[in-house]
């Protein structure tokens, strides 16, 4: 396998996939030329700054993970691989623009981000992270990170992008970085490789047992080919500290609300009160030793199931969401795929995930150009990403909660998604003042005025034709 792979002798370790890992393998072979899980950040660096210190810091990464250095194989062996290479140096080009108008530049630097995304990667053969880095004019630059997710979750980018910055300043003062040693994503893999897969089945089939109907949002065929938009919106201060204070007083996170609130917009749509959708949990046991600092892939998508009934009170409901992914959490290691099969509807149990994003990366980005004192700032941080589904609904935490819907226009209208956006909104605005309020009452705040009117209607005409017996 190795030899066929043109590894030659430089390898280190070999071992199989994490299930998330084979999961966005699956989307790599079957969604050939596609950006999903394509990974893109940029930033702006400002001041006195050392391109050769910059690249030789990103190769100090290298060095020191090994999942950097690790390229996926599926031919000619039983199983997917990953092989960790001995020696391997990131993708580093740089380019003069300093010269064009900003406009021009901007220009440039945009149509660089498209097409670095479209290239993607070759997981087999290609160095999966890459830099480019623009010289726009004197002391002005701007970076773009491009890397693949099947390497590593969110998690990862504030450590990475911290140790850059201490490997940067050490390199600067002639000093040999030293951090401690890193565990290696091997020792993940014989984590999961000792876990009882067959009790986290029989948890996930009796989660599943009894959901007849999956639900979706209505879907159009509005263009031939995939291209995706964003919508977003943020809740003011207000809600937001009331959403924190109901979520403490309630003993259950920010993450529980939202499930919660998007299951009972999900239910109205489909006139159910039994809903299933993805939602992705970190997958950082708490019983792995160090695996807070570990870099690599542990972010899964599971299912998660929002029953309720209208005469239930919304604090009711986000007590029993919490206590579910309590009890789910030992299990969040099995695959969707493997999940999705212990139901009767395979693939089609769901189209859609909802991703809670814990890691702040812009704020440990200015935090690091303050802390470190590198001599340059660092601002206008950019990111893309492509969940492999058709939508998606990403939760930013902050003074102002921000919800963003990364949508395929070829499936979703802009005016079908600003009504879910707006829907969603009033319900998020609804609970933060009302806890207690019932699902009927969320309900109803749904129903625009021209269905109850048309519903009083009825109404009236069924107690007239009443009186009139």
């Amino acid at each position: 396998m190795l030899t066929k792979a043109g590894f030659g002798n430089n390898f280190a370790d070999v071992y199989p996939l994490s299930p998330a890992q084979e999961g966005i393998l699956f989307h790599y072979l079957y969604q050939q030329g596609s950006t999903a899980y394509i990974e893109q950040f940029s930033f702006q660096i400002q001041g006195k700054f050392d391109i050769e210190t910059f690249k030789e810091s990103w190769n100090e990464l290298v060095r020191r993970y090994d999942i950097l250095r690790t390229a996926f194989v599926h031919k000619h062996t039983q199983r997917p691989m990953q092989i960790v290479l001995k020696k391997r140096e990131i993708g580093f080009g740089v380019e003069n623009i300093s010269f064009l108008k900003k406009e021009e530049q901007d220009s440039r630097i945009r149509n660089f981000k498209e097409q670095d995304r479209n290239k993607g990667f070759d997981l087999s053969r290609d160095t999966l992270m890459r830099v480019m880095l623009f010289e726009t004019g004197k002391d002005s630059y701007e970076a773009v990170w491009t890397h693949h997710h099947i390497l590593m979750d969110g998690w990862c980018l504030g450590i990475l992008i911290r140790e850059l910055f201490e490997s940067y300043k050490a390199l600067k003062q002639d000093i040999k970085p030293v951090f401690a040693q890193a565990i290696p994503y091997s020792r993940y893999i014989l984590w999961l490789e000792s876990r009882d897969k067959e009790a986290a089945k029989r948890y996930w089939k009796a989660y599943l047992t009894g959901y007849e109907h999956p639900v979706s949002l209505a879907k159009n065929e509005l263009a031939e080919s995939s291209s995706f938009c964003t919508l977003h919106f943020a809740l003011c201060t207000v809600v937001t500290s009331l959403l924190e204070k109901l979520a403490a007083d309630q003993r259950v996170t920010l993450n529980t609300i939202f499930k919660s609130v998007w299951g009972i917009l999900l239910g109205a749509y489909n006139n159910t009160s039994d809903v299933v959708f993805g939602t992705t949990v970190s997958g950082r046991a708490a019983d792995f030793p160090g695996i807070e600092q570990m870099i690599g892939l542990f972010l899964n998508t599971v299912p998660v199931r929002i029953m309720s009934e209208n005469h239930q009170r919304f604090t009711d409901l986000i007590r029993n969401t919490q206590q579910q992914y309590l009890e789910s959490e030992p299990f969040h290691f099995v695959s969707l795929g493997d999940i999705q099969l212990l139901t009767p509807f395979k693939r089609n149990l769901l189209d859609h995930v909802m991703v809670f994003e814990n890691y702040p990366l812009n704020q440990e980005l200015g935090n690091i150009a303050k802390n470190f004192e590198l001599g340059f700032s660092i601002g206008e941080i950019e990111e893309f990403e492509h969940t492999g589904y058709d939508l998606s609904i990403e939760i930013y935490p902050g003074k102002m909660i921000t919800v963003e819907f990364n949508y395929d226009i070829s499936k979703y209208s802009e005016t079908q998604m600003t009504k879910i956006r707006d829907d969603l909104s009033r319900l998020l605005n609804a609970v933060a003042k009302t806890p207690e309020i019932t699902i009927g009452d969320l309900r109803n705040l749904l129903i625009s005025q021209e269905e109850k009117s048309e519903q009083d209607r009825f109404v009236s005409s069924v107690m007239q034709i009443s009186e009139e017996f």
